[in-house]
């Protein structure tokens, strides 16, 4: 085997590949990960502040519009999942933007109005505070969890790297043997080749002086 040997470099090749392949593949699923688990935190926190903030004005107004019979169930008029949908864009509700493409319209007198305030309300609130500081905490978490994964990675690619260094020292080491071998297979075989030569001389000089 030589280290020239085009069958030899091209599984070396298939061998880098591979190990690149499962670098990526490992690198891809842990930011793919990080990415849903940031998302998953923040949607937790905004749920936790924003939402309770806008159902409890909502609750206010409803109260506030019926203090006894109201007509209608509050949360068939206003859901959670509404106020989650207005908490998901809270920064384009609280200017007064997409209400309407949200909701499709005041179900309760007074609605958007109560929306809005309770957002810039909350947007000026210790809860907005803490829901910054959370968001703040969950991104140097993700950030170190990205560079740990990226240590990670380098180190896999390093570990690849000194494997294939080794393969190389090995199979040079199998190629200078192999050549070790040739080379006293030959060398036996010209010395045979030349006793048999000798040999052969001496027969016919016998040969020749016997007549």
């Amino acid at each position: 085997m030589s280290l020239s040997d085009p069958g030899y470099l091209l599984e070396i090749e298939r061998e880098k590949l591979k190990c690149s392949d499962v670098v990526f593949s490992i690198g891809a699923r842990r930011r793919i990960a990080t990415q849903h688990s940031k998302e998953q935190q923040e949607a937790k926190v905004l749920e936790q502040h924003s939402t309770f903030s806008i159902l409890g004005h909502y609750e206010t107004l409803v109260k506030k519009t019926y203090p006894t019979d109201p007509p209608y169930l509050p949360k068939n008029l206003f859901s959670r999942e509404d106020a989650w949908q207005i908490t998901k864009n809270y920064t384009s509700v609280s200017n007064g933007a997409f209400l309407r493409e949200i909701l499709g319209g005041q179900t309760i007198p007074g609605l958007f109005e109560t929306i809005t305030t309770g957002i810039n309300s909350w947007l000026h609130s210790n809860s907005y505070k803490q829901h910054q500081a959370d968001l703040e905490d969950i991104q140097i978490s993700i950030d170190q969890e990205f560079l740990d994964t990226e240590l990670i990675e380098k180190e896999h690619e390093e570990e690849s790297r000194l494997k294939a260094v080794a393969r190389d020292l090995k199979a040079q080491g199998i190629a200078d043997r192999k050549r070790l071998r040739t080379e006293k297979a030959s060398q036996a075989l010209k010395l045979k080749e030349q006793k048999q030569a000798d040999k052969n001389k001496q027969i016919v000089h016998f040969t020749s002086t016997s007549g």
